[in-house]
């Protein structure tokens, strides 16, 4: 039998949903793991598993991720290199999902400074654990 991501993924769309809020976003490994099966640990890279109260879902991360998160079935992935910019990927989910003045939960491991980095390009963006 296979690993119930799907069903998790919607539980979590359901409970988003019934709390008002619009998205969440999971950096831990063990959360992204629980919920779609990628165990992956960015350290301080940015990486961050996208899941709207829709059950869209979406990855960014770091180019050397993509072909893991492929693997455990995550089709939307938003690889970025060194050098680049992963915020711009921030930017595009926020436009693509609406968040711009939404309410999005984070994980509770995600680091202080990624937060506040994403606070300063959606300003209007309420964040909660």
């Amino acid at each position: 039998m296979l690993f119930p991501m799907n069903d998790r993924i919607a539980a979590l769309a359901a409970a988003l949903e019934g709390a008002s809020v619009d998205a969440f976003l999971a950096w831990s490994p063990v959360t992204m793991g629980y919920l779609h099966g990628l165990h992956e640990n960015a350290h301080e890279r940015f990486l961050a598993l996208a899941v709207s109260k829709s059950g869209e879902v979406r990855l960014i991360a770091p180019a050397l991720t993509e072909s893991q998160a492929r693997r455990v079935g995550i089709e939307d992935v938003r690889p970025w290199k060194d050098g680049e910019d992963p915020l711009a990927h921030v930017r595009e989910l926020a436009k693509d999902w609406n968040l711009d003045s939404a309410i999005v939960g984070v994980d509770d491991e995600m680091p202080a400074k990624m937060i506040i980095e994403i606070q300063d390009i959606l300003p209007r963006t309420n964040f909660r654990p």
